[in-house]
This record gives structure tokens, sequence and C-alpha cells, in this order.
């Protein structure tokens, strides 16, 4: 599990309006109820991309196609599976679908044991944090104060994220980059674009695995292939292996 609660679909609008959370439930509940089968279709998609994505579905699919593609270059093949960003008009149809109870059911399930996961996630990003401490070629994320963070994403910066990731790769550990879309540079937002080099830089930042089912020996694993394929970078602050300038600002955990 990636998230801290996942029901396979489904969103949520809070608002203090009372008028408009009157107008926003007429209209959630006037959308046509699932059927069995796209309820069935649902849940054996998440399932599957759950076994997917885990460490022993990642071992058998990802590892080999992303290793032999790290010996060309770098490429997150991932990008190819996430939805792209489009006009709402017309709105997609599997959007148009009511919550169902079985979903709901789901996210109460989770709700019950939310705190635990999260705690499991934050002690993850707390190793990751003293692992990396003396590793001049990376910055892990600060904690603002009086924030406590969830840590769906643990994410940082090295002075070249690229080779990092393609010697990671071949030795199985997967550095993701920010599945995240920079808005002042979508063409659907162009009459709205501007420079914005923080949401810019964090196309380079990578994220480590801190999901709460991580076994500790996991994290393990993770953190010393960090530190062997970060040892020998540049320090933040000096030129990337392209010639580039890194990000100098800082980088904040988690959403």
């Amino acid at each position: 599990m990636l998230k801290g609660i996942n029901t396979y679909g489904g969103g949520m609008a809070l608002t203090d309006d009372a008028r408009l959370a009157a107008r926003v439930r007429e209209l959630a509940e006037a959308e046509p109820p699932q059927s069995t089968n796209d309820l069935i279709k649902r849940f054996l998609a998440g399932y599957a991309s759950r076994v997917g994505v885990s460490p022993c579905g990642f071992t058998f699919w990802g590892f080999p196609l992303q290793a032999a593609a790290s010996l060309f270059g770098h490429y997150d093949l991932s990008r190819h599976v996430w939805e792209k960003i489009r006009p709402l008009d017309p709105f997609p149809r599997a959007y148009r679908r009511r919550y169902s109870n079985a979903q709901a059911i789901l996210g109460m399930r989770g709700l019950a044991h939310l705190d635990e996961f999260n705690e499991r996630s934050r002690g993850h990003a707390a190793r990751y944090t003293r692992g990396l401490a003396d590793c001049r070629s990376v910055r892990t994320p600060r904690v603002p104060p009086r924030v406590e963070h969830v840590y769906y994403q643990y994410c940082i910066y090295a002075s070249d994220p690229a080779l990092a990731s393609r010697r990671a790769i071949r030795r199985g550990v997967d550095f993701e980059t920010t599945h995240v879309d920079v808005c002042s540079a979508l063409p659907l937002f162009e009459e709205f674009g501007a420079a914005c080099p923080g949401a810019e830089a964090t196309e380079g930042a990578l994220q480590l695995p801190v999901y709460s089912r991580l076994r500790p020996a996991d994290v393990e694993r993770v953190l010393g292939v960090v530190r062997e394929v970060t040892g020998d970078l540049a320090p933040l602050g000096e030129r990337d292996a392209a010639g580039r300038a890194p990000f100098n600002g800082t980088l904040h955990a988690g959403r």
C-alpha cells in the first residue's frame, strides 16, 4: 500500500459553506451507481497494481525492464502508466460513478488503522533521514516546525539524480521520480504560465519507498543502496554531470 488509505477510487469535498455542501451532495447523488461488474473490475485492477508494485512483483517485471533501459540512458518507464493531464470537457466516464458502499467499507476499515500506518511510515522516514545525514550529495526532506508529516512520499534531491537512479535500478532498487506535473509548464494552463523554479526543480526529485508495509530490512537495503550510488557524486551546490546547477532551496517532505 503506497498511501495511508486506498479505496480504489473516490474523492472528498470539504467546505464550511452549507449551501455549497448541499449542492455538491446533490450532484454526487445524481450520478449513476456503479454496477457489480464495474466494482469487480475496479478491485481486480487495484489488487493487480498493488501486487505489481510490491517488492516481489517488481522483481519479475519492473526490474528487468528498467535495468535493461538503464543501459541506454535514464528512462522513467512508469510515466507511461499514469493518467495524463487533460481538459475535463467532456468529463471522463470513469469519474461519473457514485462512490459505492463497498469502497466506503474499505475506507472505514483503513481509518481504524490510519494512525498505525502513519507511524510506521514516519519511522521509515526517520531512518532514512538519520542514515543520510552525512551524505553531502543528498538533501533529505525538512519537516517544518509544528508539523507532523504522514510521508505519502519521501523525496530527496541528489546532485546527479539521473545517474543515481540508473545505478540504483541495477542494484534492484527503483528510485521513482515525482509523479506530479508542473502546472506552470502545462499547455493546459499556458495563459497562466510563470517562472516557478521551485516547482520545476521537483522534476529532479527522487522518491524512496516509505510506505507502511515495508519491513525494517527493506528500509535498510534501500538506505544502503542510496549511500552506495551517491557516495562519489558531487556535493550539492556544485554543478551536476550535465553542467546544470542544482536547486538550492528547501525540499519539504510529504504532501
